[in-house]
C-alpha cells in the first residue's frame, strides 16, 4: 500500500471540501479558497479565506460554481488570470497534501464527489482539476449517491426509493435514489445549480445588512458592486455566514462588526444588528430562484414501493393510471415531468387529453367517462392553465366526480404568479415552498 499509495475520498463543496482518508477516521475541512499573498503566492484554505476582507481583489471564493467555463478570475497584484478548474486544482493541491501529512502515504487517487446536476462540462473541468492536482486515478461520485451511502443503504435487498435533499454552498438539489441488482441509481433528479447556502448569506448582506448601514450610518452608496465598499461587504458576508448556523440552534443572535469600514469622513464604523430566524424564513421562503419541490412526484415515489405507502399523509394503492391537465402553452414542459415521473414508476398510464381525445370526440362527455376511472388527477397548474376554458372543465369534473382529494395539483408557476381556483385553494397550492417545482440547471 505504501508504494502504490491509498485512495483519498474528498467531498468538494463549493463552500468548504471535506477530506476523509480512512474509514471511520478523522475529517478536515479545507475552506475552498485561493489567494494570492504579497509574495505573489498561492495560499489555500483558512488563511485564504481570512483574507478576504482585507485583500478582496486577490482573494477568490464562489469559484467552483463557474466549472466547465470560460469565466477568468484575475489576481490584481500580478494580473494571473485563472480558469474556476484551476483554482480547484489549487484546492486539491493543498488536500492531497493533507491526506498525505495526516496517512504517511502517497495520495495519487481519490473519490470527489459532484453535485448531481453538473453536466459533462463541469465533470469533465472537475477531472482537469484532479490530474492537475496530481491525482492520478479519480473517480468522480455524484453526492447523493455518496450520501446514501453514508447513512445507510447498505443491504443488497434494500430496494426502497430514497429521496436525497441536498442544500450545499452553492447548490441545492433533491434526487431520487433506488438500487438495482445492487447498485444505487439516480432515477431522477431536480435542483438549482444557483442556489445554496452563500447565496443565504448575501441574501441577508444584501436585505437586512446593508439597508440597516445606509439608514443608520448614512452609507448611503455602500453596495456589493461599490470597488470602495467590497472589503467591508466581504466582512459582512463572514459575519452573516456564522449568524445564519448560529440561528440553527437559537431563535436570535446579533451581528457586532466593531471596525467595519471607514465613513466619508474617515472615522470607523462600528455595526449591530440583531438578526432573527424570522427574517432569515421570511428570506428563504420568498426566494425568486428558490428551488421547490412538487409534492405529485414525491407522492409518486413514495407510493411506487408498498412498503413506503405508510409515509405518504393519505394512503394510497399505487398508481396505475393518472390524467393529466394542461393547456396546450405548457406541453413539453409537462410531457418533461410526466417522463420524470415514469422513469419512478415505469408501468404509470398518463392519459394526455389532447393527445387522446381526438377531433370530433364529445369531449366533455368521455372527461365524465375518462376522469373517474384514473387512480389520481394531476393539474399542471400555470398562467396558461388558468386562462383555459377546457382545463377548469376537466378540473370542475374531477372534483364534482372524485373531491378535492383526487386532484393533485402540479404548479408550474408559483401562485403568485399563477393564481389557484378558489375551490382549490385548501390544496397545497398555497404552500409554494412545497408546491413549486423548478428545475432550473438540473
Amino acid at each position: 500500500m505504501s508504494e502504490q499509495g491509498h485512495c483519498t475520498a474528498v467531498d468538494f463543496g463549493g463552500t468548504n471540501v471535506k477530506l476523509a482518508w480512512q474509514t471511520n477516521g478523522p475529517v478536515r475541512l479545507t475552506p475552498c479558497a485561493v489567494w494570492q499573498d504579497p509574495q505573489q503566492r498561492l495560499v489555500v484554505g483558512r488563511r485564504a479565506l481570512a483574507a478576504l476582507p482585507r485583500d478582496p481583489n486577490n482573494a477568490f471564493v464562489d469559484f467552483k460554481r463557474h466549472l466547465g467555463t470560460a469565466i477568468q478570475f484575475t489576481f490584481a497584484r500580478s494580473g494571473q488570470t485563472m480558469l474556476a478548474e484551476e483554482l480547484c486544482a489549487e484546492v486539491l493541491k493543498s488536500v492531497r497534501s493533507n491526506a498525505e501529512t495526516y496517512s504517511g502515504e502517497p495520495a495519487t487517487s481519490a473519490v470527489i464527489t459532484v453535485p448531481v446536476a453538473f453536466g459533462s462540462a463541469q465533470c469533465e473541468a472537475m477531472r482537469r482539476s484532479a490530474t492537475l492536482a496530481g491525482i492520478e486515478n479519480h473517480l468522480l461520485l455524484q453526492e447523493p449517491i455518496a450520501a446514501a451511502l453514508a447513512h445507510g443503504i447498505e443491504r443488497p435487498d434494500d430496494t426502497a426509493p430514497w429521496l436525497v435533499y441536498d442544500l450545499g454552498g452553492h447548490t441545492f438539489s433533491v434526487s431520487v435514489l433506488y438500487k438495482r441488482n445492487g447498485v444505487l441509481q439516480v432515477a431522477g433528479h431536480a435542483g438549482d445549480s444557483q442556489l445554496g447556502g452563500r447565496d443565504i448569506d448575501w441574501a441577508i448582506v444584501q436585505q437586512l445588512l446593508i439597508p440597516a448601514l445606509r439608514s443608520e450610518r448614512r452609507l448611503v452608496d455602500i453596495d456589493s458592486n461599490n470597488a470602495r465598499w467590497r472589503s467591508a461587504v466581504h466582512t459582512l458576508m463572514l459575519h452573516a455566514e456564522a449568524a445564519k448556523i448560529r440561528l440553527s440552534s437559537q431563535e436570535r443572535t446579533d451581528i457586532i462588526v466593531d471596525s467595519l469600514c471607514d465613513d466619508d469622513g474617515g472615522d470607523p464604523v462600528e455595526f449591530e444588528f440583531e438578526l432573527n430566524r424570522e427574517d432569515l424564513e421570511r428570506l428563504t421562503v420568498h426566494w425568486e430562484g428558490c428551488l421547490q419541490i412538487a409534492r405529485v412526484p414525491l407522492q409518486i415515489l413514495l407510493t411506487a414501493k408498498p412498503e413506503a405507502q405508510t409515509r405518504v399523509s393519505q394512503p394510497v394503492e399505487r398508481l396505475h393510471k393518472a390524467f393529466a391537465s394542461y393547456a396546450s402553452d405548457d406541453r413539453d414542459e409537462v410531457l418533461h415531468r410526466i417522463q420524470g415521473m415514469q422513469k419512478i414508476v415505469p408501468d404509470l398510464e398518463v392519459f394526455l387529453d389532447v393527445a387522446k381525445l381526438r377531433s370530433g370526440d364529445d369531449w366533455e362527455s368521455r372527461l365524465w367517462h375518462v376522469i373517474p376511472e384514473q387512480d389520481v388527477f394531476y393539474l399542471f397548474w400555470s398562467r396558461a392553465a388558468r386562462g383555459s376554458t377546457w382545463v377548469e372543465k376537466e378540473w370542475r369534473c374531477a372534483l364534482k366526480a372524485r373531491g378535492q382529494s383526487f386532484i393533485d395539483p402540479v404548479p408550474l408557476e408559483p401562485p403568485d404568479v399563477a393564481e389557484p381556483p378558489e375551490e382549490l385553494k385548501k390544496k397545497h397550492f398555497n404552500d409554494w415552498v412545497l408546491a413549486y417545482g423548478r428545475s432550473r440547471g438540473a
